[in-house]
């Protein structure tokens, strides 16, 4: 999912950490629909490198963090892959300077709402969107990439009701973005995985 400025990083150390967390608040979910807690796994650090080779000013970069995830419920299956906003030095008449290692500890999916299309008229199909995570892990914004836009009302409105974990960047909260792919299955074709 490498997007305009957004560069891979690394795992370099599975080990655990002890990342502060937050309380989650109650939003009210889309008619229909409920909250599903997520079981939240230990956060664990995350090294990234400055990129190389850059020829024009930034003032921030997005990090592809590695890894994929999978959600599974009987009508649907979603792929989400996250990445961290690193913010960048400038200095005037230079390009954007990003100096020594970063560790990334990536806010997990702490609670979801999942989108309902039942009643569309074709209620299959796939869209993939790019929600934006701000600091406190809250989405606030979400924006179609490509698929069918039949779905983004029910998507968008579901997925402004997820929560993560905050993320963290060298110690401080930042901002992300999950690249969010979901494809609805036919209702013949449902399963019962969670």
């Amino acid at each position: 999912m490498l997007r305009g400025n957004s560069f891979a990083a690394r795992n370099p150390n599975p080990s655990s950490s002890n990342a502060p967390s937050t309380p989650m608040s109650a939003n009210p979910a889309p008619a229909g629909s409920a909250v599903i807690q997520m079981d939240v796994p230990q956060a664990r650090p995350i090294e990234i490198t400055p990129p190389k080779g850059l020829t024009k000013d930034l003032t921030a970069s997005y990090v592809n963090l590695p890894g994929q995830r999978v959600l599974r419920s009987g009508s649907l299956t979603m792929l989400i892959e996250r990445s961290v906003r690193v913010p960048g030095d400038h200095i005037p008449g230079e390009r954007w300077l990003w100096r020594g290692h970063k560790t990334v500890i990536p806010g997990e999916l702490a609670s979801r709402v999942d989108p309902q299309v039942s009643q569309l008229a074709v209620p299959y199909g796939s869209i993939t969107v790019l929600a934006t995570i701000d600091k406190d892990g809250y989405v606030s914004n979400v924006k179609p990439l490509y698929g069918s836009l039949t779905f983004l009302p029910n998507v968008a409105a579901a997925i402004r009701n997820w929560h993560y974990q905050p993320t963290y960047l060298d110690n401080k909260p930042a901002d992300t973005q999950a690249q969010i792919e979901i494809e609805f299955h036919p209702p013949g074709a449902r399963t019962s995985r969670p």
